[in-house]
């Protein structure tokens, strides 16, 4: 491998850092507007719904919702793939949030130092939001703990 490739090559690999204030408020944001979103929809979680049913059911009544009066989308994906993060942490203790940064720019995403993982919780949100009308949420993110644990992170969640 040349230089230049190998310079190339390293430009690509993601890096992760620490948060600054102004992002941790806007996952801290994001999180808040989901509630808020549940309680204007009035979204009621029973016992055996999940917080990713509830941003299934919060797709969905966007979806319905006049466009003079709903909010705008991209802040309803943000909160839906915050709160899938956050979903994710509760499962997999090692991944916290950073700021990953590669040769395609900056964002918020999950990060594990063992193994070194790099996961894009509201990208994956975004991929999929306009072409899944009924919500897809949480169809998602058992597939998103399989492929993670076949990737060697520990699931705090014991096998059956």
């Amino acid at each position: 491998m040349s230089d230049a490739d190998r310079g190339d090559a390293e430009a690509m690999q993601p890096r992760a850092e620490e948060l600054s204030g102004e992002e941790r408020e806007l996952l801290d944001h994001y999180t808040e507007l989901f509630e808020v979103l549940l309680e204007a929809g009035e979204i009621e979680l029973g016992d055996e719904d999940s917080v990713l049913d509830g941003a299934d059911r919060i797709i969905a009544l966007w979806r319905t919702m006049p466009e003079n009066e709903r909010p705008e989308g991209e802040h309803v994906v943000q909160a839906v793939g915050v709160v899938f993060g956050e979903c994710l942490m509760r499962v997999f203790p090692s991944l916290s949030w950073k700021r990953i940064t590669d040769s395609y720019g900056s964002s918020i995403g999950l990060v594990s130092d063992e193994p070194e993982m790099f996961i894009a919780p509201i990208d994956a949100i975004v991929k999929r939001f306009d072409n899944e009308p009924d919500g897809f949420v949480a169809e998602l993110f058992p597939h998103f703990c399989v492929t993670l644990e076949e990737r060697g992170l520990k699931s705090s969640i014991p096998n059956e």
